[in-house]
């Protein structure tokens, strides 16, 4: 699972799908015989009490009143490179489409869930919510805190995730949880996974085993370049703060219209589509993401840069893509959001990033 997500740039991925199944009313995903995958979109709620719970992206942020339109790549990458500066928190609902390449059997998959988004830096300076409490010393189970001869921290204890130390530094957390699994054939079941990148850390929780995975992001002087957020890096990635030159040294970038290959069927998923700005990156050769992946796409809103949806095409074939509603920025989050420690009766297991 952590290597399917590792290896997209937030969604979509080719896949060899010869027909389109619906996995949810109203949602469907696949792909034409030998064509890039295009899926269809949920759109926006009917008007109504249920319509009313859902937030739809750009509803909660006010537009700059010197917005401007965006025509070019470098124009777009400068504004997203400093779009993150009033914007201390994010949350929202995620729904992440699979498509597994033909050697793996094509399978289809649907998962549902939520995603929350923090950025320090900004919390620092005093905008949003409070700031995020300070990481306290490690003490592994059984050891003395500092490494010294003083009393040991009891085994069994909860241990902060990241007790070998910090493995890299970013401003940026986030947490993913999916909730609902829902495979090819349409049958739903309960899943409680959690993916937490914080303080240099990235863990999954499996909670139903009271299990975490921690994955090592690099060590030495390398650890300190590893961005998980950052495009071609991670599972979530979140191109806030990335420099225009870095991207475009890794990727040729396009700027295409927000509707292209968006099966959006319905008008209010049409307009809401038109309102967006729509990045292609194709991985340089030599590239790490040249080995993960053909081809991104994100999409941005256009009213906030805020990305809500985002595809990748994969080596091999297989579809991947996220979506976000239910959109919410600068709102309180509680730190146990994040937190990357290992609850008291659960195992920890440490691995390599894939």
């Amino acid at each position: 699972m952590l290597a399917t997500l590792c290896g997209s740039v937030i969604l979509v991925s080719g896949s060899t799908a010869q027909f389109i199944t619906p996995l949810l009313p109203g949602m469907w995903i696949g792909q034409p015989e030998k064509s890039p995958p295009t899926l269809p979109v949920v759109p926006p709620p009917a008007p109504g009490p249920a319509a009313d719970a859902i937030v739809q992206p750009n509803q909660k942020k006010k537009p700059d009143a010197a917005a401007k339109e965006y025509t070019t790549v470098d124009e777009l990458l400068a504004a997203l490179e400093t779009a993150d500066k009033d914007l201390t928190t994010l949350t929202a609902t995620m729904t992440f489409d699979n498509v597994a390449g033909e050697i793996e059997g094509g399978e289809r998959q649907s998962r549902r869930g939520t995603v929350s988004f923090r950025n320090s830096k900004t919390l620092a300076a005093g905008a949003g919510n409070v700031d995020p409490k300070p990481v306290p010393p490690a003490v592994a189970p059984g050891a003395a805190p500092g490494g010294g001869d003083g009393p040991a921290a009891p085994k069994g204890a909860a241990v902060p995730a990241d007790a070998a130390g910090p493995i890299a530094t970013s401003s940026k957390s986030f947490a993913v949880t999916f909730d609902v699994r829902i495979s090819g054939d349409n049958k739903m079941s309960r899943e409680a996974r959690t993916f937490i990148m914080h303080e240099g850390v990235l863990v999954e929780k499996l909670a139903n085993d009271k299990h975490i995975n921690r994955y090592k992001l690099g060590g030495g002087t390398d650890a300190a370049k590893i961005d998980p957020l950052k495009i071609g890096e991670g599972p979530f990635p979140i191109p806030f703060g990335q420099k225009p030159a870095d991207i475009t040294a890794r990727f040729s970038v396009a700027l295409l219209p927000g509707l292209t290959d968006v099966a959006a069927q319905e008008e209010p998923a049409r307009k809401m589509f038109e309102e967006t700005y729509q990045l292609r990156l194709i991985p340089k050769p030599g590239t790490k993401a040249a080995k993960e992946f053909s081809e991104a796409r994100i999409w941005f809103a256009k009213k906030d840069l805020i990305p809500i949806m985002a595809r990748t095409n994969k080596i091999g074939g297989g579809l991947d893509e996220f979506r976000l509603v239910n959109i919410q920025l600068n709102k309180p989050i509680d730190d146990a959001v994040f937190s990357t420690a290992v609850p008291e009766g659960w195992t920890l297991e440490e691995k390599e990033m894939r």
